[in-house]
């Protein structure tokens, strides 16, 4: 299995070449944060089905012995918040691909789409005949006023 490249490395490794505004620290943060969260999803990503899996155990279980000590009832039901709680960042953290992008283009921090096989809009550039009537015009509600 090939080791995935970490974000916040290369996000500081970014910076340090970038020119950002320093008033852009609560950006930046965000940024970070992201990345951090990003970086854990990943490792959560290999065992989410397991984690899933574990969950259902510590329910059958706590459902099949109904006379739990109470310590053990509260070790299964701490057991099953841990194991809900890191399904859920996983579930959250597939959502800040876009949000990260986002910031990071907000910070200037991202490079223009290249090779997307759009040729971009040639500039629309007016004939002379509408700038003249454009200027008449103007020229015209000069005099009026």
């Amino acid at each position: 299995m090939t080791e995935l490249t970490k974000l916040v490395p290369a996000l500081d490794e970014a910076l340090t070449c970038a020119n950002v505004p320093g008033a852009s620290g609560a950006a930046l943060a965000l940024v970070r944060r992201y990345a951090e969260l990003l970086d854990e999803a990943v490792a959560a990503e290999r065992y989410a089905k397991h984690l899933g899996l574990l969950v259902h155990v510590v329910q059958d279980y706590r459902d099949s012995h109904p006379r739990l000590l109470p310590t053990d009832r509260k070790n299964l039901d701490e057991m099953e918040r841990v194991i809900t709680s890191a399904l859920a960042e996983h579930s959250v953290a597939s959502d800040l691909g876009p949000k990260l992008l986002a910031a990071l283009t907000a910070l200037n921090l991202t490079l223009p789409a290249t090779g997307t096989g759009a040729k971009p809009e040639a500039p629309r550039v007016k004939s002379v005949e509408p700038l003249d009537a454009e200027r008449a015009e103007a020229q015209r509600l000069r005099v009026v006023r």
